[in-house]
């Protein structure tokens, strides 16, 4: 799809577009991909910079429903934070590369602690909808990795 040399390209100017809009006091750290039915913790983030992935540069859009395609930086209990407000995913047509463009510069920006959230089902009897849990292994059937 890409050489090492494109997506090096792609990766770094998306890195350039996000730390343009970064103020200069900012140590990010904390990363955050926010799944279905969570998008509404942006709303708890303060002194919020939010920018449409279709602004990012190189960046394919979010079709998923429930997946408002932003990346949000900001404070969340005082902790500078950058969220994708809604992720990529192979199932949009994406290849493995794409969907992890932006998770790739976020590494750049400093980066090291990522968490990820999904919408997923469990075997589990006793689970409710809406209950967390740790996802610690899956069965990958796409065939892709």
């Amino acid at each position: 799809m890409y050489t090492q040399h494109e997506l090096n390209q792609k990766i770094t100017a998306i890195h350039q577009f996000i730390l343009a809009k970064l103020p200069h006091n900012v140590d990010l750290k904390l990363g955050i991909i926010l799944g279905s039915g969570l998008g509404e913790l942006v709303d708890s983030i303060e002194e919020k910079i939010v920018i449409p992935y279709k602004d990012i540069p190189h960046l394919p859009l979010s079709t998923a429903p429930g997946h408002a395609g932003n990346l949000v930086i900001g404070k969340l209990a005082n902790t500078w934070v950058m969220v994708m407000q809604g992720r990529l995913h192979v199932y949009e047509g994406y290849s493995p590369i794409e969907a992890t463009l932006l998770i790739r510069a976020m590494k750049l920006l400093g980066i090291d602690r990522l968490f990820i959230t999904c919408a997923a089902g469990g075997l589990n009897l006793n689970f409710s909808a809406g209950q967390i849990m740790l996802i610690r292994d899956h069965i990958n059937l796409s065939g892709v990795n």
